[in-house]
């Protein structure tokens, strides 16, 4: 009796990953479909590569069915609303950016998983305003926008080559 049981759940759980695989499959090609028109550069500003790599880690990183019914719903969402070209050639990109925004957000909340070159699109702007008050110091704001701009590339590419090696990079 109790190896039937533990039959039965073992071919549950390989039901489910058989079934979680066929719906990332499912998605992927969705994507696919969406961006076959697609230059390089217009997948990448509409993070195609953000989607399909979120689609091929964080499945395993879910633990419950709640946080996986809620990933699963809100990568379809982003799937449904991926921008395509109209009539007139233009992207309708709004309500897309809006959700990958907050998804984005949501991913490196739960999972600790981030952008690439995240960290430094970050730090960037942040060395740049650590820079102008040395700049003030010494009374040349010239000297004192490189200094930051060197610190905050420093700070942001060392973050992003170890979120990379910690592999946390989507």
């Amino acid at each position: 009796m109790i190896l039937k049981e533990i039959f039965l759940s073992s071919k549950t759980k390989n039901d489910d990953m058989d079934n979680e695989e066929a719906w990332v499959k499912m998605q992927l090609d969705k994507l696919t479909q969406k961006t076959t028109h697609l230059t390089a550069l217009e997948k990448n500003n509409y993070s195609e590569g953000y989607l399909r790599n979120a689609l091929s880690k964080i499945p395993a990183l879910i633990a419950n069915e709640a946080d996986q019914l809620i990933f699963k719903a809100e990568i379809e969402e982003l799937v449904k609303l991926f921008p395509v070209r109209n009539d007139q050639g233009k992207f309708d990109a709004n309500d897309y950016s809006k959700k990958l925004s907050t998804f984005k957000a949501s991913i490196q909340k739960k999972y600790n998983l981030v952008a690439k070159r995240y960290h430094i699109s970050i730090w960037l702007p942040l060395g740049i305003s650590i820079g102008l008050p040395f700049g003030l110091i010494f009374k040349n704001i010239a000297l004192g926008i490189p200094i930051g701009l060197a610190f905050g590339a420093a700070v942001g590419s060392f973050l992003d080559r170890k979120a990379e090696q910690e592999g946390r990079v989507l």
